[in-house]
């Protein structure tokens, strides 16, 4: 990556991203990482802040920073507190691990996803509902032998 980075600044080239209209972005979790990279480079470079360290910036700025954050900290909160289920995957797309069970063999590979990404111990609820998705889907194996 750093190679790449090298390129695309000696010689001014634009950087190739192949689009993958199935996942709906970058081709490549590197590609991903890549772009992601990129843009804070470029942030950081033209847009650089007044102050080198958090000591010196002005009192009433920190109160305005964690005054924006603390809104933001409750309406998170909030929508997190809205939902039944919390995904626990990391930032890696749902899209892209779907395509890892499939490819592995798995006959159900949205079921396998959900365990992976929902599951964990203590949550009865993810648990309930993965527990309701095998027995189906062990019916439907069963039903499709016979």
């Amino acid at each position: 990556m750093l190679k790449q980075k090298q390129n695309v600044r000696q010689t001014a080239s634009k950087i190739k991203i192949v689009y993958d209209l199935r996942h709906r972005g970058a081709a490549t979790s590197q590609q991903h990482s890549f772009i992601a990279s990129s843009c804070g480079v470029v942030i950081r470079d033209n847009c650089p802040f007044q102050w080198e360290s958090w000591a010196e910036i002005p009192e009433d700025t920190k109160e305005l920073v964690r005054h924006e954050l603390s809104k933001k900290s409750v309406a998170g909160q909030k929508a997190r507190e809205s939902k039944i289920l919390l995904h626990h995957s990391g930032s890696k797309p749902f899209s892209y691990r779907l395509e890892e069970r499939r490819q592995e063999g798995s006959k159900f590979p949205e079921i396998d996803m959900f365990k992976d990404v929902y599951v964990r111990p203590g949550n009865e609820t993810a648990e309930q509902f993965y527990d309701t998705m095998v027995e189906k889907s062990t019916a439907v194996l069963q039903e499709a032998a016979s």
